[in-house]
């Protein structure tokens, strides 16, 4: 049986349901021809080539860019069997179209990407697009500041994909769905203290499995998190030395990602200190953190908080050494810093 050529690129009939003419590069093509000659190209609904139909060409619906008709009557006559297929393939190349940034379009179309995601739409999607499609969208609502979105779907990736023996592109891995998955945990309202550990440690341990160094920095960062919440000081500590060491092999970074975990980072590990009485070291992280201003990253609010925050860390860290030593020099270093961030807010 002879069936449509899609080898052709010509004026397209538009689909009855839809005014939209989209024309991006098609996911999959099927190529049903005859071995030789570009006219057996054939109309979907009466099987006719333009010969036999006695036109200059055949058209191809606008709507899945997929096949071919002679004549609207064909496709009109089509529309029953072919309308499924058809809107589907039609969401498929408007998903295909999307850049990987472009969240507000992710997120308008969260309830066809879940769809895109099945393994049961027709035509069937290889695991590649699948994949890639369901994790931008997670990421998408993570930019928006949208978590009760992103978690279900990260959470969708993570149990289709876990055991799927395929590459994933960089950061975009079942471990780096587990991060994201902790990261949200730990940013709920409570933090969900239980919940972001378990995730955590599987990010921890997919990142072995995944050889990602930098997943491994930014887990054992979460692991740090997680036992900062439970109050176990230490070992949050050791943690965040551990993530900050890995931090160093990799030559830190300079993503906007990158520089609020590095901060971020400094913060924690400084108030750590603070409890465990590491004073010295209190003052260099909060040095350190001053350090990270440079690099922007982050709107002149957020600036400020982080300035304020190293500023304070150094002054309480300055009085409380003074304290045990009775230096008034310390003291009086520790009060122009608290005049500063008077000054500052």
């Amino acid at each position: 049986m002879f069936h449509p050529s899609y080898l052709h690129i010509s004026p397209p009939f538009s689909a009855p349901s839809s005014s939209a003419k989209l024309s991006p590069p098609p996911i999959h093509v099927d190529k049903h021809i005859t071995d030789d000659a570009e006219d057996e190209a054939r109309c979907f609904e009466c099987d006719h080539t333009a010969q036999l139909a006695k036109v200059s060409e055949l058209h191809k619906c606008a709507g899945c860019q997929e096949v071919m008709f002679c004549s609207e009557a064909c496709q009109q006559a089509s529309w029953p069997a072919h309308k499924a297929r058809c809107k589907t393939r039609n969401k498929i190349l408007k998903v295909a179209a999307l850049d990987a940034a472009d969240f507000v379009g992710y997120q308008a179309m969260h309830g066809d990407i879940l769809k895109i995601a099945s393994k049961n739409i027709d035509p069937p999607l290889g695991p590649e697009m699948r994949s890639r499609t369901l994790f931008n969208l997670a990421y998408a609502h993570v930019q928006k500041d949208a978590p009760d979105f992103a978690l279900p779907v990260f959470t969708l990736f993570y149990t289709l994909f876990n055991d799927a023996k395929m590459q994933h592109p960089p950061s975009r891995s079942p471990g780096w769905a587990c991060h994201h998955i902790a990261d949200l945990h730990i940013q709920a309202d409570p933090p969900r203290g239980k919940e972001a550990m378990e995730w955590a440690v599987k990010a921890r341990e997919k990142a072995t499995f995944e050889k990602d160094v930098l997943l491994d920095c930014q887990a054992s960062w979460l692991v740090g998190r997680c036992l900062w919440i439970k109050d176990e000081v230490p070992d949050a500590v050791e943690n965040f030395r551990y993530s900050r060491e890995l931090w160093k092999t990799l030559g830190g970074g300079e993503d906007v990602m990158s520089i609020k975990m590095q901060r971020t980072m400094f913060e924690l590990t400084a108030w750590s200190n603070k409890k465990l009485r590491n004073l010295e070291q209190v003052e260099e992280d909060a040095q350190n953190l001053l350090g990270t201003l440079s690099l922007g990253g982050a709107d002149d609010e957020e600036l400020l908080y982080w300035e304020m925050s190293a500023l304070c860390l150094q002054g309480e860290a300055l009085e409380l050494r003074s304290g045990a030593v009775k230096d008034a020099t310390l003291r009086s270093e520790a009060v122009e810093l608290y005049t500063k961030v008077t000054e500052t807010s």
